[in-house]
């Protein structure tokens, strides 16, 4: 379980305000306008920008974010483009000690073994994204954070990627996204930012 205890970001002003929550191995939508904090919460849940308020992640506060995996919309700026695919999950695996097979993972994410031997700019867009979530689940994390990974695809890649979320368990899943269609396909938790008061709303179903 994520745990989020007042977490509160300021920067000249306060940007998060006491934000609690818990979230099991489940996967939650996230939305909220442009500007809304977002991207800061999701900083402060890797680690990467002061806040004020405790994380924990199976009741114990986080020293370090092992455990934490990341996908990013852009899936062409999230390998190195010197090396191979095979070599970047390989990498992760490596990283976390964990014992997966990288033809395996590209198997689970719809991609054949031999594509892995390819460098990233042999690859489309569609198959680095599916690619990009293979790495991340390399690393066996307890909790997956996915930042807008389909906005950029069109619709056909989209339902690729969403199916194969959708399929995973045993892990909470944070999918960010502005688009309400998608959200409602990938879960029925939705966390919504209101930037006017500067916390997340859970809800069962968005409009």
């Amino acid at each position: 379980m994520l745990e989020i205890v007042d977490l509160t970001v300021k920067y000249e002003e306060i940007v998060l305000d006491k934000i609690n929550l818990k979230l099991t191995e489940e996967i939650y939508g996230m939305t909220g306008v442009t500007g809304s904090g977002k991207t800061t919460f999701i900083k402060a849940i890797l680690g990467l920008i002061k806040y004020e308020g405790k994380i924990l992640l199976n009741g114990i506060p986080l020293g370090n974010r092992k455990g934490f995996q990341v996908v990013f919309q852009n899936p062409f700026n999230s390998f190195n483009p010197k090396k191979n695919i095979k070599f970047s999950i390989e990498e992760i695996i490596r990283l976390n000690s964990t014992n997966h097979n990288p033809s395996e993972l590209s198997l689970k994410v719809g991609i054949e073994p031999d594509q892995i031997l390819k460098y990233p700019h042999e690859l489309s867009g569609g198959e680095l994204q599916r690619l990009s979530i293979a790495r991340a689940l390399a690393g066996d994390p307890e909790v997956l954070i996915l930042d807008e990974p389909t906005s950029a695809l069109d619709v056909e890649n989209q339902r690729k990627i969403l199916d194969i979320i959708r399929a995973i368990e045993n892990k909470t899943v944070i999918f960010i996204s502005h688009n309400r269609n998608v959200l409602k396909y990938i879960s029925k938790n939705i966390l919504v930012l209101d930037e006017n008061i500067k916390k997340i709303k859970m809800v069962m179903s968005i409009k």
